[in-house]
């Protein structure tokens, strides 16, 4: 939102862009808290550990939305994330300043995503009322799905690039 006041095309990019990279990954982590729930019984982070050895496929799927969240080349996250500091430099009159408040807010959905998507899948032991086991391919199927969309359009960015945001951009600013 902040970037869709910017004047400069760049700005309005780094946002239609960042929106549908995070639509991508948090989608993604809200469809695996919900099978995390549906295995286990709960989504208390403090109770969940250890949840890799019983649900690989879900906590791949948790792995690679997190790194994208986290800004980790070659996601699409990465790339969300780069355009907004771009963005911040080219349209306010202190834009160190701006880049720097979203470094740290990186920092902190890094932090984020560590909590959501790593610790109940990699630390410790589960303390859960219903033994953790994997969910049916049906649940499986959207956030991996979306978290491999995360991949393939940082991968090749030119398709949504192409396809969905040269299109809002444009019509945000209502040219072509």
């Amino acid at each position: 939102v902040l970037f869709l006041g910017g004047e400069v095309d760049l700005a309005i990019t780094a946002s239609v862009t960042f929106l549908i990279v995070h639509a991508f990954y948090k989608s993604a982590l809200f469809l695996v808290v919900g099978i995390v729930d549906h295995a286990t019984g709960t989504r208390e982070a403090q109770r969940l550990g250890g949840l890799a050895r019983a649900m690989p496929t879900t906590a791949a799927a948790a792995a690679l939305a997190a790194l994208s969240m986290a800004g980790f080349p070659p996601l699409l996250g990465f790339i969300g994330k780069e355009l907004k500091y771009e963005a911040a430099l080219a349209i306010v009159s202190r834009p160190l300043a701006l880049a720097t408040l979203l470094v740290i807010a990186n920092a902190l959905t890094f932090a984020v995503a560590a909590v959501v998507a790593f610790r109940p899948f990699w630390r410790g032991e589960p303390e859960t009322p219903r033994a953790p086991h994997e969910a049916p391919r049906r649940m499986l199927v959207g956030p991996l799905l979306l978290a491999a969309a995360g991949f393939a359009f940082g991968v090749y960015p030119e398709l949504v690039g192409h396809y969905l945001v040269e299109p809002a951009v444009a019509a945000i600013r209502a040219t072509p």
